[in-house]
């Protein structure tokens, strides 16, 4: 995100993770509850497909994420006037809970739902409650 250039990044990504993203393993250390879930078989050999179809075009697409992230929105958060839920696991070891409750406090209305126990990946299991919860 500090570099600023996409093709710099795409230079970092592949420097660190290799043209085709081989070497990329998610972050550093994961939550507790991140490691039960890829303890689970069916659920670890799932990420893997996931990451491998991520990069399967090489590193550029992640390249651009990580450039946008640190870039301004494209439009102005205020103005957002359907219900929004920031969601995000306190245990996650990847993302830091300021960039929910950043986002919060931009959309009015907004609510932040913190997971205690929920890390990056385990979170995931709260998004079809939530989106059933929004949709109703």
């Amino acid at each position: 995100m500090r570099v600023g250039d996409e093709r710099a990044a795409v230079a970092w990504c592949e420097e660190r993770y290799g043209p085709d993203g081989a070497r990329f393993s998610g972050g550093g250390e994961w939550a507790d509850a991140d490691l039960a879930l890829m303890g689970d078989p069916e659920m670890a050999a799932s990420m893997t497909e996931t990451v491998g179809e991520s990069f399967r075009q090489g590193v550029g697409g992640y390249a651009q994420d990580i450039t946008v992230q640190a870039r301004p929105w494209a439009f102005d958060p205020g103005r957002i006037r359907v219900p929004v839920v920031a969601l995000h696991g306190e245990a996650d070891t990847v993302i830091p809970t300021v960039h929910s409750r950043h986002t919060a406090d931009l959309v009015p209305g907004a609510k932040i739902d913190l997971r205690p126990v929920d890390g990056h990946l385990s979170i995931l299991a709260r998004v079809p409650r939530l989106a059933l919860d929004l949709v109703a």
